[in-house]
């Protein structure tokens, strides 16, 4: 009999845990048909040993808080990760808790931009690498080869048994430079050569390994659904495949399973793996332990019904926290809003277009709802599609132009650059310009003399500025103050850059702010300002 976290031929070695998880991987992206090419394909080695469930739900259509459930085995309402600039809610068992004091190695490798240290989930890795968000980066999103190659590195430093994460979100990159969407077919062969790798090292063996998406894709055009806001199936059903150990010469298991699961029984099997076993803390929302699914006695066994909960929650709003629900039962998705409710079945309604809740019906309906008062209103676009479609080269440079983007938009200064190139606009409109700027102005039409007189000017890079231009007058060193200026000019198009980032990711950082202006004068005055 072969379970989950136990072999025929176990000895007292201790099991390695690797979970493989990315973003946008839906149920239907990880493709395990017959006619799959085995050459150089990662998802056909997948298919061949592994059991796949073909009904895993995310915990949240944020991956942060998806990821927080899968790391501590609870909803997000309980573990208090809703998005990427939530805390974890303390005391808060995890996995990598368990494990670090069971004796593993434990170790995190972010290739997306959602999952931060400050979320708290870094606690107990001993190694955690979420340099994807670093602000200077251009890559913030990783090729898999560059985050699963740090993986090996640091596997290759110790051989202890370990618990080891890593994120990719490269199904639907947005980096710079990118020239399209790169797509599951560009990560199949990477996923080949780093199992292969597993392999060779004698690694693969000895793993348990989890492949498992942390959402699904927003693929059919719904009115006003967002990818972060669209709780339909399509966006929630995610891929989930488990591969256990097995002695060598062991045929590989494969086998689907389509009892209904989510991202919390993960986080509930692996901390009981590492005997750290809790219930769910969300009443009427239990979890699963899936250890007896890799049974082959059990394989078709039946459980309990039970229903399962998927979140969506509002960026834009830190205070307060604004959540949608959708619930799924054995037969029926409830999608509870404060203002509406939808029901679907998900036996006859394939695309859940027909919504069969009745106002003022007696239909039996579970709702999470008791626990917020609050919902999500849908928000404006505010230029997300603009910054989205400019990272991805998407956007002609022709529309780039004609557009009328407000000053509030991340990439104003390089519309207003493109503006000025084409002489659209000859001199500054100083109707645009507070009165921080007005004294650093003064010092362009009437040079300054002594570097006492830049005391009128409040803004550092205006000041900077001056004091290259006129540095042998100041008496300093041109290098040093051209050096200085370059600088803490290129940190404020980072800023902007970040900014760019944070919009067509649908503010994931929380860091927008309505009424900044990206505006800087220099843009009139410094021919290179942008560049």
């Amino acid at each position: 009999m072969l379970f989950l976290f136990q072999t025929s031929c176990q000895t007292e070695t201790k099991k390695s845990v690797l979970i493989l998880a990315f973003d946008q991987l839906d149920n239907e992206r990880l493709n395990c048909s017959e006619d799959k090419n085995d050459d150089n394909s990662g998802i056909a080695l997948i298919c061949k040993e592994f059991m796949r469930f073909t009904h895993a739900y995310t915990t949240s259509l944020q991956p942060a808080a998806a990821m927080g459930s899968v790391l501590t085995g609870q909803y997000p309402l309980i573990h208090n990760v809703h998005r990427s600039y939530d805390s974890l809610q303390a005391p808060m068992t995890t996995v990598q808790e368990a494990a670090y004091h069971k004796g593993y190695r434990t170790g995190f490798f972010a290739g997306n931009p959602h999952i931060l240290k400050k979320t708290g989930l870094s606690k107990y890795f001993e190694t955690f690498d979420d340099s994807a968000a670093a602000q200077y980066s251009n890559q913030i999103i990783k090729d898999f080869k560059i985050t699963s190659d740090s993986f090996l590195d640091w596997q290759k430093e110790d051989s202890t048994p370990f618990f080891a994460v890593i994120t990719n979100s490269e199904i639907e990159a947005l980096n710079e430079q990118d020239t399209s969407t790169t797509n599951i077919e560009k990560l199949d062969e990477k996923l080949f050569n780093f199992i292969s790798e597993l392999k060779h090292r004698g690694i693969w063996d000895k793993t348990y390994v989890y492949v498992v998406g942390l959402r699904g894709g927003n693929n059919y055009n719904r009115l006003n659904e967002t990818p972060f806001l669209n709780l339909h199936s399509e966006n929630t059903l995610v891929s989930l495949l488990i591969k256990p150990p097995r002695m060598s010469g062991d045929e590989g298991i494969s086998w689907k399973n389509d009892t209904p699961i989510s991202l919390a029984d993960i986080g509930h099997t692996l901390k009981s793996f590492f005997g750290a076993d809790e219930p769910s803390a969300l009443d009427g929302f239990p979890l699963l332990n899936l250890t007896p699914f890799y049974s082959e006695a059990s394989a078709d066994s039946k459980t309990n019904p039970r229903y399962l909960l998927v979140e969506a929650a509002n960026a834009w709003i830190k205070h307060p926290l604004q959540l949608n629900f959708a619930v799924i039962t054995p037969t029926l998705l409830i999608i509870d809003r404060k203002e509406e409710t939808e029901v679907f079945s998900l036996a006859t309604d394939k695309f859940e277009v027909v919504n069969l809740y009745k106002k003022n019906s007696e239909q039996d309906i579970p709702s999470p709802r008791r626990l917020f008062v609050t919902s999500i209103t849908q928000p404006d676009d505010n230029g997300m599609t603009l910054a989205k479609d400019y990272l991805k080269n998407t956007l002609p440079a022709a529309d780039f132009f004609s557009v009328k983007i407000a000053e509030t938009h991340p990439l104003y200064l390089y519309w207003l650059n493109q503006q000025l190139k084409a002489k659209q606009i000859e001199k500054m409109d100083l109707t645009k310009l507070d009165m921080a700027y007005s004294g650093c102005l003064n010092l362009i039409s009437k040079p300054p003399v002594v570097i006492s007189q830049l005391k009128s000017c409040h803004d550092s890079l205006f000041v900077d500025y001056l004091k290259y231009k006129h540095a042998p007058q100041f008496d300093l060193n041109i290098e040093k103050t051209k050096l200085t200026y370059e600088l803490n000019r290129k940190k404020y198009f980072e800023k902007i850059k970040i900014a760019n980032w944070n919009l067509a990711m649908e503010n994931i950082w929380g860091l927008y702010e309505q009424n900044k202006t990206w505006y800087h004068p220099l843009i009139f005055v410094d021919p290179n300002f942008v560049q």
